[in-house]
């Protein structure tokens, strides 16, 4: 049996799917039937008497063998809808998500197929920042009882540092599978916009004002990427897709995802050196700015514009960094468990990880977001090997990666950080940048870039794409 890559559909190789000539006997036929037979009066059955149990078996099933099939297009159900942070634990233990669902889903597929292939699933460069930092939260959980609470944010902690990590960088090493995802959330953050707009409200699909305007802030940003990144002919469709994002963010009335898109849209352009452009895009942000004044009622208008700190939500987040701080002081060390940010509205990232992990995890904290920025860097002088038209792509992904999480960043200290959606978006980016790391090549070693790796295809090298890297091209 050939190995496939974990990003190639395994419908390339029909061995998977074609029986041998000596395949099963009249008698093997006959068990085989009889089994089938058998399962399929029990699902009957246990259909009449647990309808949602065995309805949401069938969905995990369909899902299961879209991502043995098509792991690519299962990457895209968890990126594409990751904005969807509403519960859907049905009142258990553990709350999730769709796309957390879908994503627990591909990784035990993959683990399967990984195995199949021997080809392990890592974290790269990334495994000592990642390990660093959940080794001083599993410290601080251990010290402070292994509450129910801290063990619930232990599991949240993997699920996005090592599994949307490790299962995006393994997967996503092709440009076309990088774009395709990519572009998936741009159509959903533009679903979330146009309801806002069409409805006027900031709470729309049972959706949170600063969830909207997280996705939608995460959403304005991919696009920019891709506007500046894309051909001349279609740029009008990025711009007036980006009009949208940025009407629909503003109606949401999220500031601190005002804000975070400000500074994640200044470090992609500065990322790639497209200096020029930010003035452009400036004057872009006042036009949108005025737009949503005419639209916006004035109740709506002098909350966003009114920064007292005697307003609740303002009040709200002093009252909760002083506990956080007291918390804190209590054990600086190591904190005084991982699962204070459940009982609290933790609401500034800083002080949060001290009360929790005290300054062992920011130690860690700081060092995850140091390697995954560090990752980010060197993609920039990396190119993908064996096409031309997506050949700077990877330092796009970098650019990107790294706008997102400081983006993200800026957003927690403001507001919560380890919420379901917007935090999987950016570590999910960081894992496409790390597929992105282990498909290119460097540019500078013309011998490494005459050949793709996974494939061996030979392919020309050429000079650099104009459309990624500076106002006129990449510097060499």
């Amino acid at each position: 049996m050939s190995r496939l890559p974990l990003h190639q559909d395994l419908t390339a190789n029909p061995g998977w799917f074609t029986l041998s000539a000596s395949g099963p006997g009249s008698v093997g036929r006959g068990v085989i039937i009889g089994v089938s037979a058998m399962a399929a009066c029990l699902i009957t059955w246990a259909a009449l008497e647990q309808p949602k149990a065995v309805s949401a078996m069938a969905v995990m099933g369909v899902i299961g063998v879209a991502a043995w099939l098509r792991p690519a297009l299962m990457l895209c159900s968890v990126f594409a809808l990751a904005p969807f942070q509403n519960d859907l634990s049905l009142g258990g233990p553990l709350r999730f998500s769709i796309a957390e669902l879908n994503l627990a889903l591909i990784t035990s597929i993959l683990l399967m197929r990984s195995l199949t292939n021997r080809q392990p699933i890592g974290l790269g460069p990334l495994a000592w920042p990642v390990a660093a930092y959940c080794v001083a939260a599993v410290i601080s959980l251990l010290l402070s009882g292994m509450s129910r609470s801290g063990i619930v944010s232990i599991m949240q902690v993997v699920l996005y540092l090592c599994v949307a990590v490790s299962v995006f960088g393994a997967v996503a090493t092709s440009p076309r599978i990088v774009l395709f995802v990519l572009k998936a959330l741009i159509g959903v953050t533009l679903i979330l916009a146009i309801a806002v707009l069409v409805t006027r409200s900031n709470y729309v699909m049972g959706l949170h004002k600063n969830g909207i305007g997280a996705s939608l802030a995460s959403g304005f940003v991919v696009a920019l990427a891709l506007h500046i990144t894309h051909q001349t002919r279609r740029r009008w469709l990025w711009v007036a897709i980006m009009a949208t994002l940025g009407l629909g963010l503003l109606i949401t009335l999220s500031r601190g995802a005002w804000m975070a898109t400000i500074l994640s849209s200044l470090v992609l352009l500065a990322w790639l050196g497209r200096w020029g452009y930010m003035l452009r895009l400036g004057l872009g942000l006042l036009v949108i700015g005025f737009i949503a004044s005419l639209i916006l009622p004035e109740q709506a208008l002098d909350y966003a514009t009114d920064f007292n700190s005697k307003l609740t939500n303002i009040r709200a987040r002093i009252d909760s960094a002083s506990f956080a701080w007291g918390e804190f002081q209590k054990a600086p060390i190591f904190g005084v468990g991982l699962g204070l940010r459940k009982d609290y509205d933790a609401t500034n990232l800083l002080l949060l990880t001290l009360g929790e992990t005290g300054l062992v995890g920011l130690i860690g904290l700081v060092w995850l977001v140091a390697g995954s920025l560090w990752l980010a860097y060197r993609l920039k002088d990396r190119v993908a090997p064996g096409t031309v038209k997506h050949r700077d792509l990877p330092k796009m992904i970098g650019a990107l990666a790294a706008a997102l999480l400081i983006g993200r960043l800026c957003h927690g200290m403001v507001d919560h950080f380890w919420t379901r959606g917007p935090t999987l978006l950016v570590w999910a980016t960081i894992g496409m940048a790390l597929g992105m790391w282990r498909a290119s090549v460097p540019r500078k070693d013309p011998a490494a870039a005459s050949t793709h790796p996974p494939t061996g295809r030979p392919v020309v090298t050429l000079p650099a794409h104009p459309r990624i890297s500076g106002d006129r091209g990449l510097s060499q």
